[in-house]
């Protein structure tokens, strides 16, 4: 990190690791193509090392053969969205940014990856129980909510997600009984 004088690249960790595996740097462009799948990079460039490390998270499109969208944004806040929203598009199922912080899911991006079809998206924030952050925000679920998305909310229990033939997904979720 920047606070200690080296890329996170650079962590000797790190350096043992490359030492000892091939790796290969995902970057914005990349495709992966999966035998169910393909993944999109949308996000970010090759070394691109930002004064917030949030905003160097993956951001990952997964298109399934059935054509449903998957969307993987990881921590990214509303400045990568900002650089990237004509590359998103709508889809069926998504973590929300962040974990639903205040500092991502700007309006723009919201609506511009509603999925308009029948079928409600689904939004789930990846929280934990009570976390001292207050994740997901209300403000953030507000947003989703007025598009229409579904929100599904992790720290009440894991979500299932399965995807039927053409563009159906079901949701489950196991709760977890305090």
């Amino acid at each position: 990190s920047r606070k200690t004088g080296f890329s996170r690249r650079q962590h000797p960790a790190i350096q043992d690791a490359l030492n000892k595996v091939d790796v290969r740097w995902l970057k914005q462009g990349d495709e992966i193509d999966l035998e169910e799948a393909t993944v999109e990079v949308l996000w970010p460039p090759l070394d691109y090392e930002p004064s917030n490390g949030n905003n160097s998270s993956l951001v990952l499109l997964l298109t399934l053969n059935s054509g449903q969208r998957l969307l993987f944004p990881g921590d990214m806040e509303k400045q990568v969205e900002n650089q990237i929203l004509d590359a998103f598009k709508p889809v069926d199922v998504m973590l929300m940014p962040h974990h639903g912080s205040k500092t991502s899911s700007t309006e723009a991006f919201v609506r511009k990856v509603r999925y308009q079809a029948d079928q409600p998206q689904t939004v789930i924030a990846q929280t934990g129980y009570n976390n001292h952050y207050g994740f997901p925000k209300d403000e953030v679920v507000k947003r989703y909510k007025e598009v229409g998305s579904e929100i599904w909310n992790t720290a009440r229990g894991a979500v299932e997600i399965s995807f039927a033939e053409g563009s159906t997904h079901h949701v489950k979720q196991f709760a977890v009984y305090r």
